[in-house]
């Protein structure tokens, strides 16, 4: 079996790692395919074969992962999640030369939840039973100004990032206790003053889509999940509370994700986070990918990304054994590469 991932974020290294040694486990030949246009990505290291792509920008790497596909046989693609609408969107081609790809939803999934406000309207107009924060998308200054004041009388801090952005990119929390003072001579930080931001984007020659909400401050949860024709088959909850990461199972989990899951109809594996503020959970994002951490998963009995690979390529559901309380701590350590 040749499975081939495409660009794809640092962590997994780890995740490729555990895909190897499950397979080799139960006898099956596999051969792991790696690119990435930044050569020092270590997921490369991960790989049995490993190629540079020519670009950030996946349609533009579009002969180039067609080639790979051609030359080597592959039998499943992983997108990450920089690619993930384009190979949804050429998923054809990719069929017809043999290939099959982990791709959690529709193309119109996809783009609803590449987008927070599309994603917060989508749970809303489902009447998922989560909580929203208080958000807007604005795109110019006098908009952006009031929602933030509308959050701060609410008692909030409102926080702002691009509407379309990756991980933690561009998120900003407005907080005026935060002086020039501060910025200059305090740790680096991503807080600053309402006015700071207005002056800010005052110098800047445009103003860009940006979903505006409360800053929610308590733990954040994400919770893996594999479910297959609408059905939740496993979950794993990892809660993020200062350097710990704890895996503590809720009774309120099962029943969003199950009324998620049946709403969306989205397949194989995903995550969907939470986080807490005041005690209530909100909605922060669902990935319709596998995350950066779930690997923990996978290292501690629960393969839940080879399980998604056995679903496809096989026709094979899973059993997982119950779940465990676990409590992580994080340390800086070091690989030999």
């Amino acid at each position: 079996m040749v499975i081939y991932f495409p660009r794809t974020f640092g962590s997994s290294y780890n995740m490729i790692n555990v895909v190897k040694k499950y397979f080799n486990s139960k006898n099956i030949t596999l051969t792991l395919i790696v690119s990435h246009p930044d050569s020092n990505s270590l997921t490369l290291k991960s790989a049995d074969i490993a190629f540079i792509e020519p670009s950030y920008n996946p349609d533009e790497n579009d002969t180039f992962y067609l080639d790979i596909v051609q030359k080597n046989n592959v039998d499943l693609i992983i997108p990450g999640e920089s690619s993930l609408v384009y190979f949804k969107l050429n998923e054809k081609r990719y069929i017809q030369n043999g290939c099959k790809l982990l791709i959690s939803g529709s193309l119109e999934l996809l783009n609803i939840f590449r987008s927070k406000t599309l994603t917060y309207r989508f749970f809303e107009d489902n009447n998922i039973n989560i909580s929203i924060p208080i958000y807007k998308l604005v795109n110019n200054l006098d908009d952006f100004i009031e929602i933030c004041e509308k959050i701060q009388a609410n008692g909030s801090l409102p926080c702002f990032k691009p509407d379309i952005s990756q991980g933690a990119s561009g998120f900003r929390i407005v907080d005026n206790s935060i002086n020039n003072d501060s910025l200059i001579y305090g740790f680096p930080s991503n807080k600053a003053s309402l006015n700071y931001y207005i002056n800010l984007f005052r110098s800047s020659n445009k103003f860009p889509n940006l979903i505006v909400s409360e800053y929610l401050n308590g733990d954040e949860v994400t919770l893996d999940a594999i479910s297959y024709n609408k059905e939740c088959l496993f979950y794993y909850p990892r809660i993020k509370n200062l350097n710990n990461r704890l895996v503590i199972d809720k009774p309120y989990f099962s029943p969003l994700l199950n009324d998620f899951i049946l709403k969306s109809g989205i397949n194989y594996l995903w995550n969907l986070q939470i986080k807490y503020h005041n005690d209530k959970p909100y909605l922060l994002e669902v990935n319709p990918r596998y995350s950066g951490g779930s690997y923990l998963a996978e290292e501690n009995g629960y393969p839940m990304l080879c399980t998604a690979i056995e679903i496809i390529m096989f026709n094979k559901l899973p059993n997982f054994k119950p779940l465990q309380s676990i409590n992580y701590k994080m340390i800086e350590s070091y690989i030999i590469i």
